[in-house]
């Protein structure tokens, strides 16, 4: 990626853009009759911005991470008939799978390639599917991930057709800076469980729970991550609908570790719990008071409690507490890269949270991180951007905390949709 050229400020500019699109949104588009003029022309504009997204968003300079290479190394291996959680990418077992990916040498211009691998089962699964027909070829694998993406996208905004208030969220969602650089840009797992998990809140609303958990297992079995949903969702509902979420998300979970049974599913994990920091605000902070060992004790116990506040304050409110006890983990941990916000942007048409919609805007600091990794292969975060990204963040995570959730529509023409 050329980061000599000015990618960083144009995000940060677009992301400044994108804000005041949401706030028109919120202050003026959502109190107009529903289908006038001004209205109509705002989501049309949604709607070209959000295919503009996906296009930019098709551009593979525009990368900044490198978790790619990881799944492709992966996919290849199990393709292969070579469990990756057996192997690490160094190991001399594995030499003869040499491959290459664009211009890059795999294993050997992997990053960490002296560890196993932490992706779940579920994940092992899509990208030895995704190998087995294009191989490691970079160009193939961004444009099946694409088309996964778009698909799934699209499924979930054609789902909200007839309300036009939370379609209009979805495709600010879609248009947004955060989903460009690294929803579509990047391959990452975590746009997958969003969507997922998204289109499980919409099963729910339509009564489909079995349909709900086959797609929460799918999350689960992809990143983990959904596992906070389920929680909610089975405290809110009747044991009968419970035992539906639970079986449809057990049996995907089930069926696709069948083929690791015996396996070190866990791989490095600990290791990179331990002792990654990346994006970090809080953490930064907590260790200058206290050694690292003990400041990541300390930050884990304050996303805890942050977890059981939302839990006793708005857990009827699914939705909105899944996405806000997201954002007090992220919010405390030691690696909090911004895509890590996928799952919680994509809740957004069913239930904005504020801190979210900071952070999407705020977000666009870490280009700057970004571009110095590139540069000069050093991760550097000067505390005057990390400042700029969490403060507003913080603040906006109190006033969610404090006034609970915030309506996706006008105070003055219901929701057509059921709240979760």
């Amino acid at each position: 990626m050329p980061y000599a050229s000015p990618l960083p400020a144009l995000t940060i500019i677009a992301s400044l853009i994108w804000s005041g699109l949401v706030w028109w949104w919120f202050k003026v588009g959502r109190h107009e009759e529903s289908g006038s003029k001004k209205q109509q022309h705002f989501i049309t504009l949604c709607t070209v911005l959000a295919g503009l997204s996906i296009v930019v968003g098709s551009n593979p300079q525009l990368k900044v991470s490198d978790d790619v290479y990881r799944y492709q190394w992966d996919g290849w291996l199990l393709s292969n008939g070579v469990d990756p959680y057996s192997v690490v990418p160094s190991d001399p077992r594995v030499a003869h799978l040499v491959t290459l990916s664009g211009d890059r040498v795999l294993p050997a211009e992997l990053p960490y390639n002296t560890m196993k691998t932490i992706y779940p089962p579920g994940a092992q699964l899509l990208f030895a599917s995704i190998s087995v027909f294009v191989g490691t070829d970079l160009f193939w694998w961004n444009m099946i991930w694409l088309l996964l993406i778009a698909v799934m996208l699209g499924v979930i905004i054609r789902s909200l057709e007839h309300d036009v208030h939370h379609r209009t969220l979805a495709l600010l969602v879609v248009a947004s800076p955060l989903m460009t650089l690294h929803g579509f840009a990047d391959i990452h797992l975590d746009i997958l469980v969003a969507g997922v998990m998204a289109a499980a809140f919409i099963a729910v609303r339509h009564n489909l729970f079995f349909v709900a958990g086959l797609l929460l297992g799918e999350g689960i079995a992809l990143k983990y991550v959904p596992l906070i949903a389920l929680a909610y969702l089975l405290w809110s509902h009747t044991p009968r609908e419970r035992w539906q979420l639970l079986g449809g998300a057990a049996v995907v979970v089930v069926l696709t570790s069948l083929p690791f049974l015996g396996s070190d599913l866990i791989g490095n994990f600990p290791v990179f719990a331990a002792h990654w920091k990346a994006n970090a605000g809080a953490y930064v902070l907590v260790r200058e008071l206290v050694d690292s060992e003990f400041a990541r004790m300390v930050c884990a116990a304050i996303g805890i409690a942050f977890a059981a506040i939302v839990w006793l304050r708005f857990r009827q409110h699914t939705a909105f507490a899944t996405g806000l006890t997201m954002v007090g983990l992220l919010l405390m941990s030691p690696v909090t890269h911004v895509w890590y916000l996928l799952p919680a942007l994509l809740l957004t048409p069913f239930a904005p949270l504020r801190s979210v919609i900071v952070w999407t805007v705020t977000s666009s600091v870490y280009i700057v991180f970004a571009a110095g990794y590139a540069a000069n292969g050093e991760w550097v975060e000067e505390p005057v951007w990390l400042f700029v990204e969490f403060a507003p963040v913080w603040v906006a995570f109190g006033v969610d905390m404090w006034k609970g959730p915030m309506k996706a529509t006008s105070p003055t023409q219901p929701s057509p949709v059921p709240s979760s």
